[in-house]
This record gives C-alpha cells, structure tokens and sequence, in this order.
C-alpha cells in the first residue's frame, strides 16, 4: 500500500510527492518480497492489479508495475 503521506499528496493531485512516497516504500524487504510474489504469480498465468483511481497516472499499482514488472502494460478500462 501507500503510507499516508503519500495517500494524502495522490488526493492533492501532487503525483511528485506520491512517487517519492511510494519510491521509499518500494525499498522495504516486505515490499520486495510482496513484489517477487506478484512476478511469479504473472509468470504463471495472466494477472490484472486493479484500481479505482480515476488517473491510472496517480496509481500506486502503476508506478509498482512501472518499479518492478518491465514490459508490463498499464489499462485504462475507462477511456
């Protein structure tokens, strides 16, 4: 997930803040191991991560895609 510092800058619209937020949490061993879980688990069969932000551009999910699945596409269900 998202610390609240960066739940409350993707809210504000403030995507600078959110990444870097988001950039340090990245760098957990939990978040690590959690990510190595959802790369082996796609390598298995097709795998979606969904969210409800309205800007998939604001999403943790895609700059977790973007951090740690090269190749992965991001979908925009709404456009």
């Amino acid at each position: 997930g998202t610390p609240k510092r960066g739940r409350d800058a993707a809210k504000k619209g403030d995507v600078a803040t959110l990444e870097a937020v988001y950039a340090d949490q990245l760098e957990l061993p939990e978040a690590q191991a959690q990510a190595a879980q959802m790369l082996a688990l796609a390598a298995e069969k097709p795998s979606a991560l969904l969210c409800f932000e309205r800007d998939p551009r604001h999403c943790h999910r895609t700059l977790l895609l973007e951090a740690e699945a090269e190749g992965a596409e991001v979908v925009d269900l709404y456009a």
